[in-house]
């Protein structure tokens, strides 16, 4: 799982100090999560007393998700569960921000803690429209690995995702070894996975080999697409765009850092953004000669910038895929957005129509 933080956009203006205390209850159903039907519009999501967030030393408890051991994830604090309504096997994840502001800090400052609040229940509002429009994916499609449950819990928000078989996430290692019809068959899956969150107006803003897992299916392996926690709305970003520095598209590249960047044109951030960060994966990953020239820390020879000069890198040989394929891949990288082509267009390229 990726280990970005999530984003608190800025609160509306006419925010006022909540009349009177907000009841102990959480965001759905009973502590430790609830149902996964949508948050009635305009709910707010409230909290319990302060508690110490979990460390290591002890296992949180979360109701009807039983824990079971804690597991590597970043930035995040993750742990494999089951659901004790189902046995289930499942994957628990802290988000590390926002958190809910405590009682306490309410007694001192009530108009702070209002601020904060709505700061929360705006974050809250996107990450639910997100989610909403994830669960409309046909479950059979089995490209996005879509949380099952999201409250708020002891002041945190918890995300549930179903526990994946696979073997890990994908490698240039291991990708190098695949024939050129297993490249192909996992690529296809890939830009699959792609469209299905495309087509419903989400950016997935963090493309990289770790959030694509490789599944083994009884026809070959697939790509299984994770980690949505800095998807945002295409046109609608967050103040603060996270994701992986190194696999910026120009245009984020270029939001993130405007005073350093301020000679180049400013561009929406839409879906086009994946395409530009996904032709990079894809180059490190199937390529002889492997990545781009890495982030060094300023974003001045990372491929965003060098793609903002006209320095577009050219690509080695992918061992799949016709010369067209490979020609509008090249064009992925283009700097301005509106001259990239969608995800939809690569896969004709490939032969494919998605139905």
């Amino acid at each position: 799982m990726s280990d970005s933080e999530a984003d608190v956009t800025q609160p509306a203006d006419d925010v006022k100090p909540l009349a009177e205390p907000a009841p102990k209850a959480f965001v759905r159903g009973q502590q430790g999560g609830g149902s996964a039907s949508p948050v009635s519009s305009g709910a707010r999501p409230v909290v319990s007393d302060p508690v110490p967030v979990p460390t290591t030393g002890r296992k949180p408890e979360f109701g009807k998700y039983i824990v079971d051991k804690r597991v590597i994830g970043g930035k995040s604090e993750c742990w494999e569960a089951h659901d004790l309504r189902t046995e289930g096997k499942c994957f628990l994840k802290i988000m590390p921000s926002p958190t809910f502001p405590s009682e306490e800090f309410r007694s001192v400052e009530p108009v702070a803690y209002a601020t904060e609040v709505n700061s929360c229940n705006t974050w809250f509002g996107v990450q639910e429209r997100i989610w909403e429009r994830l669960k409309e994916v046909k479950p059979g499609s089995g490209s996005l690995v879509v949380p099952s449950d999201f409250f708020l819990h002891e002041r945190r928000y918890v995300k549930v995702y179903p526990k994946v078989d696979s073997k890990g996430s994908l490698t240039h290692e291991e990708a190098t070894m695949w024939d050129q019809v297993t490249r192909e068959r996992f690529v296809r899956s890939l830009l699959f996975a792609l469209h299905d969150l495309h087509s419903r107006g989400v950016v997935h803003a963090d493309i990289k080999k770790e959030n694509i897992l490789v599944v083994e299916r009884p026809a070959g392996l697939i790509a299984r697409l994770i980690d949505f926690d800095d998807a945002y709305e295409s046109g609608s970003p967050p103040s603060i765009v996270r994701g992986t520095p190194e696999l910026y598209s120009p245009e984020v590249l270029r939001n993130s850092y405007p005073e350093d960047f301020a000679e180049f044109e400013s561009h929406p951030l839409t879906c086009a953004s994946d395409v530009f960060s996904l032709a990079l994966v894809l180059h490190e990953v199937f390529s002889a000669r492997g990545q781009f020239p890495v982030w060094n820390g300023d974003g001045s020879n990372d491929p965003a910038h060098r793609a903002m000069l006209g320095q577009i890198p050219a690509y080695d040989s992918l061992g799949f895929g016709s010369e067209e394929f490979r020609a509008r891949l090249q064009q992925c990288l283009r700097p301005r957005p509106s001259e990239r082509p969608s995800v939809e267009y690569l896969m004709t390229a490939l032969g494919l129509n998605y139905e």
